[in-house]
């Protein structure tokens, strides 16, 4: 009896976390876009500008990297939570974006989240110079310097700009800075950071962001308790996860599920679905292990009519074949209540598609993910070839869908564990076949 009253419990909280299952670039700004207009309030709940997502209305073109995508639909509260690295120079370039289209924002801002300040994209980029040959491919957006101000509790939050000893804190902080500068990059600069003139630059943008700074938690709470749909956001993909993904080639947060609880205050059972975004193919920018990665003929097929282009540096993404092993263990990570499958209309008119079923290493096959990172290094991975499917764009009924995708899509299904609820089949808002 108290299972089945957990259960009913549990199937009327109104909140769904959206995530990656691969290495970002998902296709996830799209779902978000579809699902705002159903919800009352979108929450961004980590990652920042390293992450980015483009939306389509109509002829127009957005590329967000810290405003929900939420923000271009009417009656729907946008906010950025405190786990979200917040770098106010870009975000108040995004605001100004959509406020010269006449576009009203509903944007509030957790006066917690850390301020990624130029400083900390300066030295990113320093860092992966004294990296050389080994560097981490990193989007030089400053995440990395700014987790590690904020982990080692010397970080500036941007309810600290409102504070009177503002100043006293720059200076403590960049005093520490610019000791390192002398130290560790000496070699490679000489340049120092001046505490006051980035405190008058921070003033300024004070003023510019005022009127968005609120409290977050307590309205993601009350929108919660009032039973309205709550959507969360996510950024980047779980193989980035830094805990879980492959490090070290990894972001500096938490990409999984469960971070939506930790950077937006939410309690586990909070939480009533899980949807998981997942390319037909798989695709990774920068460096690290990539074991389905396509061979060259292939890789440009794909990358040039997927357009795959990193919206955040512009660089090309590597393109891989499915694997049922990592996104078996993506549907681990997050608990999936189901999965969208996008960019199949890219696979389509290019003959036979492969999936990856299991990896070979040192003569054993690994259906899961093994915590040995080596498997990731060396693993080979085993394919099977499936019937691929003509041409298609724009179907937005499910049994419309050409019959060899859906049969690659039953195939993912019965081999990965994962249930598939919808497949996006083109870059429109609409254009999405939920299955029936």
């Amino acid at each position: 009896m108290l299972l089945f009253y957990l259960i009913v419990e549990l199937s009327i909280v109104p909140v769904t976390v959206v995530v990656g299952s691969q290495w970002g670039d998902e296709g996830k700004g799209k779902i978000v876009d579809s699902l705002a207009s159903k919800s009352s309030m979108v929450v961004r709940f980590q990652g920042g500008a390293n992450a980015g997502h483009t939306v389509y209305r109509g002829e127009k073109v957005y590329k967000f990297h810290l405003l929900p995508c939420s923000v271009l639909h009417k009656g729907v509260k946008s906010i950025i939570a405190r786990g979200v690295a917040l770098d106010l120079e870009l975000l108040l370039e995004e605001i100004k974006q959509i406020e010269n289209d006449n576009l009203d924002i509903d944007l509030v801002i957790s006066p917690q989240a850390f301020l990624v300040l130029p400083f900390h994209r300066w030295m990113d980029k320093l860092e992966e110079l004294r990296r050389g040959q080994e560097k981490l491919g990193t989007t030089y957006r400053g995440i990395g310097p700014a987790s590690t101000d904020r982990i080692a509790r010397r970080g500036i939050r941007l309810g600290h700009l409102f504070e009177d000893n503002l100043l006293d804190r720059i200076k403590t902080l960049v005093g520490r800075v610019n000791a390192v500068l002398d130290g560790v990059y000496s070699d490679v600069t000489k340049r120092k950071i001046n505490p006051q003139r980035l405190y008058e630059d921070l003033i300024k943008q004070r003023e510019l962001i005022r009127k968005y700074v609120g409290d977050t938690h307590n309205l993601i709470h009350t929108a919660i308790e009032n039973k309205e749909e709550v959507l969360m956001e996510g950024a980047q993909g779980s193989m980035l996860d830094l805990g879980f993904g492959t490090y070290p080639y990894v972001t500096s947060s938490h990409t999984i599920s469960g971070s939506a609880c930790v950077n937006a205050g939410l309690g586990p059972s909070q939480i009533s679905q899980v949807l998981g975004i997942a390319k037909a193919y798989v695709t990774r920018v920068g460096a690290g292990p990539f074991p389905t990665k396509m061979n060259d003929e292939w890789n440009k097929k794909v990358q040039d009519k997927g357009k795959e282009f990193g919206a955040t540096t512009g660089r090309p993404r590597d393109c891989g074949w499915l694997d049922i092993p990592l996104l078996r263990y993506a549907h681990r990570l997050n608990g999936f209540t189901g999965v969208i499958l996008t960019k199949a209309d890219i696979l389509g008119g290019m003959g036979d598609i492969k999936v990856c079923t299991s990896w070979n290493w040192n003569g054993s096959e690994y259906k899961d993910v093994p915590e040995d990172s080596r498997v990731w290094d060396e693993g080979v991975p085993q394919y099977v070839t499936l019937e691929g499917w003509p041409d298609f764009s724009g179907i937005q009924k499910w049994n419309n869908l050409p019959e060899g995708l859906r049969k690659y899509c039953d195939f993912v299904e019965s081999s990965s564990g994962v249930k598939i609820l919808a497949v996006s089949t083109g870059p429109g808002i609409d254009d999405i076949a939920w299955k029936e």
